[in-house]
C-alpha cells in the first residue's frame, strides 16, 4: 500500500496558500514514514531452509513483522540476490506466518 503525496494547488490567495502549505508540511510527516508503504503477505510457509518470498514492494525491504504465525518460530534474515523483488528468510521451525513488510 502506498499512500499518495499530498498535490499542492496554485491559488494566489495568500490565507488560503498559507493554509495548504501547512496542511501539506503536516501530511508530508505521514506520508513519509515508511512503514506505512507496506504490504501483507499472507500463509507464507517457512522452513530451516532459506525462503526467497516475493514481496511486491518494488524497492529493497526497509523491515517487517510477523504478524501472525501458526507456531512459536524465529525469522532470520538471509541476503536476497534481487532485494527490489524479494525477501530471503530463514525459520527456526516450520511454520505459516503472515508478514508485514516495509
Amino acid at each position: 500500500m502506498s499512500l499518495k503525496e499530498f498535490k499542492k494547488l496554485h491559488i494566489k490567495e495568500f490565507e488560503t496558500s498559507r493554509l495548504q502549505s501547512n496542511v501539506a508540511e503536516y501530511v508530508n510527516q505521514i506520508t513519509s514514514n515508511p512503514t506505512l508503504d507496506f504490504r501483507i503477505l499472507e500463509d507464507i510457509s517457512v522452513s530451516t531452509t532459506a525462503t526467497d518470498i516475493d514481496h511486491g514492494l518494488g524497492r529493497p525491504v526497509l523491515g517487517y513483522f510477523i504478524i501472525k504465525s501458526n507456531a512459536h518460530v524465529t525469522i532470520y534474515d538471509t541476503t536476497s540476490t534481487t532485494p527490489n523483488v524479494t525477501v530471503k528468510i530463514t525459520a527456526s521451525a516450520t511454520a505459516t506466518i503472515n508478514l508485514y513488510v516495509f
